[in-house]
């Protein structure tokens, strides 16, 4: 696959490389965003040690025991690197002594580079795994050992618990963390074009409403097919590549699988949001300490996202799916045993098709606010993002998707159209406009400065009412570098 991208995360890995103290990095991320490649390309592969942790899914599918199969496999990487222990581990901490006195055994004085990747997989149920990782880390972060442990995981969640953000054993251990997001919409281009695909950037944009900044998917993108070719190729073909990888990205990523995919079903069809309340009525699970990981695992994944509606009550946060690939997945793929070629083409929409490129737009801009932010000249200027649904629902049709409350004293209202062409505002639209204006009004008051804004593929159709929007922002704002944005 090919590199592109990650130059801070790399000079980061690299200058540990050279430091004179050893090293333990975390690096992080959900499934496919390539915490791997992203590790191989900073070292080229010069591993003093290379450890991968064993699927529980894999091992649970062969009724195999989880503890002997993981130290088993720990005991054959020792072994290609040249290490044959005396007796077979039966533990953690026996596996942890042998690896300590591999390191001890070395004779070089160059950097000794230690790979350990999908460590979460490795802490089965009742292994005593992190109190004897716990022990290994405490007993080699001090010594004269000249080594850089980078330990990786996708599960993000356990990650961040375990090894990042811990108040345990492990606490200020970690001397880099490295969390890895989805691409931008710039990385994104800059991804396919490396890989030989130039497209207009409208189709760019689809490509990342439905496969997210997740380098693995966008990877199979050919630049010989259309959308719906690739579409088709890559989850209807008779050797689709991601046919599965909805059911596999849970499983390899959460330790309750199957209760994270009933939460992301259950927010999938309440696509503004829904409380806590309203989730566990949605699931039909009961409240307790599973559904509160499962819920929190699935935000720091960032498949979810946590918030509070505009001037709502701050002690009942909603929750709402943000994960383009699921969204796009459960929309248009799970339910069609073949797809058919033109169904995503513009001059054909359908009611499904065009709800999805609704919500999907409105999560790119989410996933691009700091984008938004330099187009509106506000760049330097602290915010708070959020929608808005008034508690009086009169004349209707005033849910405001974002609202972005600048601490100089301005309100933006962000309308979201992903359109084939310059959106044109007619005067039944502009009607809408107005009486949500007013009722903003009634909330906020007339000493605020309210600016609606739109923000669109190719811009605003001058004439008529496009006086209603202060500050149009058009999708090439989106593809600018973080550190320009």
């Amino acid at each position: 696959m090919v590199f592109v991208g990650r130059e801070k995360q790399l000079a980061e890995l690299r200058e540990r490389r050279d430091t004179k103290r050893n090293e333990f990095i975390a690096v992080y991320g959900r499934r496919r965003i390539g915490k791997t490649l992203l590790v191989e390309t900073a070292y080229q592969g010069g591993f003093y040690f290379r450890h991968v942790g064993i699927s529980p899914e894999w091992i649970k599918k062969r009724k195999l025991s989880p503890l002997r199969t993981q130290l088993d496999a720990f005991v054959a990487s020792l072994s290609i690197v040249g290490w044959k222990c005396k007796v077979k581990p039966k533990s953690w901490l026996e596996a942890f002594s042998e690896l300590l006195l591999f390191l001890q055994s070395g004779r070089e004085t160059s950097r000794k580079i230690l790979f350990i990747d999908e460590l979460p997989w490795m802490d089965t149920k009742k292994s005593g795994f992190l109190p004897a990782f716990e022990w290994f880390i405490n007993m080699t972060l001090s010594s004269n050992l000249n080594f850089v442990l980078v330990v990786a995981g996708s599960s993000t969640s356990w990650m961040m618990d375990h090894i990042t953000d811990t108040h345990g054993g492990l606490y200020d251990r970690v001397t880099l963390k490295i969390r890895l997001l989805p691409f931008s919409l710039y990385e994104t281009e800059a991804l396919l074009r490396e890989n030989g695909v130039s497209l207009p950037r409208t189709v760019v944009t689809m490509y990342y409403m439905a496969l997210g900044g997740i380098p693995y998917y966008l990877n199979y993108i050919r630049g010989d097919a259309n959308f719906a070719k690739n579409i088709d190729a890559l989850f209807f073909a008779p050797d689709a590549k991601l046919d599965d990888e909805f059911a596999t990205l849970f499983s390899s990523m959460f330790d309750r699988s199957a209760l994270c995919e009933k939460i992301v079903r259950a927010l999938f069809s309440a696509p503004r949001g829904t409380t806590r309340t309203e989730l566990l009525a949605a699931t039909g699970v009961n409240d307790g300490e599973d559904f509160s990981n499962a819920l929190r695992g699935l935000e720091k994944g960032s498949f979810v996202l946590r918030y509070f509606p505009y001037k709502g009550d701050h002690r009942l946060p909603l929750y709402k799916l943000i994960d383009p690939f699921c969204l796009f997945y459960l929309a248009n793929v799970e339910h069609r045993s073949n797809l058919d070629s033109r169904i995503f083409e513009d001059d054909l929409p359908t009611q499904e098709i065009s709800a999805w490129k609704g919500q999907a737009f409105e999560n790119v801009v989410f996933f691009h606010l700091s984008q938004i932010k330099r187009a509106l000249g506000i760049a330097g200027v602290k915010t708070m993002q959020c929608s808005w649904t008034p508690e009086n629902r009169e004349g209707g049709g005033t849910q405001i998707d974002l609202v972005i409350e600048r601490m100089d004293g301005a309100i933006n209202l962000c309308e979201m159209k992903f359109y084939g062409r310059k959106f044109a505002v007619d005067y039944a639209y502009h009607e809408t406009l107005q009486r949500r204006l007013k009722i903003f009004r009634k909330e906020v008051g007339n000493d605020v400065e309210v600016f609606q804004t739109l923000i669109t593929t190719y811009g605003l159709s001058q004439g008529g009412y496009a006086d209603d929007f202060k500050d149009v922002i058009v999708l090439d704002e989106f593809f600018l570098p973080e550190h320009n944005a």
